[in-house]
């Protein structure tokens, strides 16, 4: 089992089931994803069997970081044949925001089992295959920019990421990421903090691959994973076609108006976080991307 807290007494029902214990906080930096990624590949390991998610020990949970865990069960789900069952004990809080935002029931085969977002402070957790635009461009429109909490964002930036950023994160992933499997999106409103925390999550391909052979074909190859991250940033497309900027102006719009953005690729944690960058390694493989979008200031 990855390391992670002290696991209390289960119910005998569930004493027989390999176990995840969740570690009180959640978050989504590096220790967040050191965390989920190592559930993975520990989870790996088994086949044709259910694995409990213990959330008992749960104190805090940031609920967008939902499309990564969704992303990760869906894939052990088609490849090992997975279960999952999920247990909180008397943790009503820590299981809460997961039933609020879909994501119970989902992990659980169950997807109508929800509980009422009262607080308004949840964008669904929800799946989408690579060729379901419309769903996905609807849920942006409707779920995200729909929120309570992005009223306050000025048209023009609402346009661009409806009609922009958004259309081209979902391009990436249905041409660039070559996986047939569904990528993931959640969010989560923190109304004290006045934050809007957003993230997409796919299991394909990261930046370097496709970065690298494009960038070969014309004599000058990207040969470092930080170094694709940064051709991106820095405006550079793979697309043959004018555009392809997306990243280069979120990173921009981020910076104006004191937004937070996070990428995860290639076993690499890229973050911008109160006007400051880094970039860290991630203990564990990871394939994919996950974008975070922190809007602040809401």
């Amino acid at each position: 089992m990855p390391k992670s807290a002290t696991p209390p007494p289960l119910p005998a029902e569930y004493a027989a089931l390999p176990r995840i214990t969740f570690p009180g906080a959640v978050m989504t930096g590096k220790s967040g994803h050191d965390f989920l990624w190592s559930f993975y590949h520990w989870a790996c390991q088994y086949r044709d069997c259910t694995i409990l998610l213990d959330f008992s020990g749960l104190t805090f949970f940031e609920g967008n970081l939902s499309a990564l865990l969704l992303a990760l069960a869906h894939k052990l789900k088609c490849e090992c044949n997975l279960r999952f069952e999920c247990y909180a004990g008397r943790n009503h809080n820590g299981m809460d925001l997961l039933m609020r935002n879909g994501l119970y029931g989902l992990l659980a085969d169950q997807p109508g089992v929800t509980s009422p977002d009262y607080q308004q402070s949840t964008v669904q957790a929800k799946f989408f295959q690579p060729n379901e635009d419309d769903a996905f461009f609807n849920y942006i429109e409707t779920e995200l920019l729909g929120h309570r909490s992005l009223q306050i964002l000025p048209g023009d930036l609402r346009e661009w990421l409806q009609s922009d950023f958004f259309v081209e994160t979902f391009t990436n992933i249905r041409v660039h990421s070559n996986s047939t499997l569904p990528f993931a999106a959640c969010g989560q409103y923190f109304p004290k903090k006045g934050k809007m925390h957003f993230s997409i999550c796919d299991l394909g391909d990261g930046f370097f691959k496709k970065i690298h052979a494009y960038t070969s074909e014309f004599g000058q190859p990207i040969t470092e994973p930080i170094h694709a991250i940064e051709w991106a940033l820095s405006g550079g497309s793979t697309q043959r076609r004018q555009g392809g900027n997306a990243l280069k102006n979120i990173l921009e719009r981020c910076r104006e108006n004191g937004h937070g953005l996070t990428i995860v690729t290639d076993g690499l944690i890229w973050e911008l976080k109160n006007g400051k960058i880094q970039c860290r390694s991630l203990r564990e493989q990871v394939f994919g991307t996950s974008i975070h979008i922190v809007f602040q200031n809401l």
